[in-house]
């Protein structure tokens, strides 16, 4: 890990990232490209700060959608939008922006409210803040605030346990704490799932009581702390347990991804042999996979890597943007799980 530096919000900041592969963890990719705020090591930087500096410091209201005129054949036709609210960011020099669209009986999360029992975090968990931004279409109706906290290693390989919190303005989530433990030599976010109990990522209450902002904290504190046990406990299994490179061919076209059953289905063919040449590069000889190599744990590293960085994005928006978006948002978590769960002996299943 090398530090680089990086422009946000018109100042210089310094940068943890794995410059070699010119990758960030999501959360830090994500304010670099809109604008955000990301400090790695920062001391004593408040979370009311963190959400000024990421430009995140304005309230949220909820307006009646505006009706429109729509011109037809016979001329104009009011539409309305009964039961719907648009949600608008007030800033802090009198500009208005929109944030989202909610219908019926949406409660508004201020995101200095959703954040603030972070700062109980900052104080018990020893935590840093790490990063702070926005995303979504608008821009704004998604926000996250990121924590940084201690480091863990696997038999010597290195890891970055963050808890990035997340709010939304246009409904799509409620207010959400996610684990996001980054694998530091190839910036993967490590996801599984262990149980009910150590999950990756959970629901928050929107609490104002300081009382319930203890508990909300320390249950994130918590949940980090039980996922990093079983991780640890887990990975060791997949360090131990060997795997050929036609095995983990088997494994990725046969268990995690099904091959076509049309043999002239030319383009889905052409994906999943695609597919299936990138993983087995990566875990037969990328240099992010020579802790582990020819171990089940690589395959599980492997299978993640690609997911994060090589597996094509789609999206109206860079592909830079898209990729750590769909990161952030979970949308290939459930695979990542899958891939660990069926890694393991069935005897280490939980």
């Amino acid at each position: 890990m090398r530090d680089i530096d990086v422009v946000a919000q018109g100042e210089t900041v310094t940068v943890g990232a794995n410059t070699k592969m010119g990758r960030m963890p999501a959360f830090a990719g994500l304010a670099k490209a809109t604008g955000g705020l990301y400090v790695e090591d920062q001391q004593g930087m408040t979370i009311d700060e963190a959400l000024v500096k990421a430009g995140l410091d304005y309230d949220v209201e909820a307006h009646d959608a505006p009706s429109v005129d729509v011109l037809g054949e016979d001329g104009f036709h009011r539409v309305s939008h009964p039961g719907w609210k648009m949600n608008v960011a007030r800033h802090a020099d009198g500009t208005y922006t929109p944030v989202g669209m909610t219908k019926g009986r949406y409660q508004i999360v201020q995101n200095a409210e959703a954040y603030a029992f972070a700062e109980i975090i900052l104080g018990e968990g020893g935590a840093n803040v790490a990063a702070a931004g926005q995303y979504g279409s608008p821009m704004g109706s998604r926000t996250y605030l990121a924590l940084m906290l201690d480091p863990f290693d696997v038999a010597g390989d290195k890891h970055q346990m963050y808890v990035t919190i997340l709010n939304s303005h246009d409904g799509t989530t409620g207010l959400e704490a996610m684990l996001a433990p980054i694998r530091l030599s190839c910036t993967n976010q490590t996801t599984a799932t262990f149980g009910r109990k150590a999950l990756n990522r959970i629901s928050l209450r929107h609490t104002k009581s300081i009382d319930g902002r203890i508990e909300e904290a320390r249950s994130v504190l918590g949940l980090a702390a039980r996922w990093e046990e079983n991780f640890k406990k887990a990975a060791d299994i997949l360090l131990d347990t060997p795997m050929t490179v036609p095995q983990f061919q088997q494994f990725t076209e046969r268990v995690l991804w099904a091959k076509p059953k049309d043999p002239e289905a030319k383009r889905s063919n052409t994906v999943h042999t695609n597919r299936v040449t990138d993983l087995t590069a990566l875990f037969a000889n990328a240099s992010t996979n020579e802790f582990g190599r020819g171990t089940r744990y690589a395959a599980y590293n492997a299978v993640t890597e690609y997911l994060d960085w090589t597996a094509p994005v789609r999206g109206a928006d860079s592909p830079e943007v898209a990729r750590y978006t769909r990161t952030l948002d979970g949308t290939k978590d459930g695979m990542k799980a899958l891939a660990f769960h069926r890694l393991l002996p069935e005897s280490a299943r939980v």
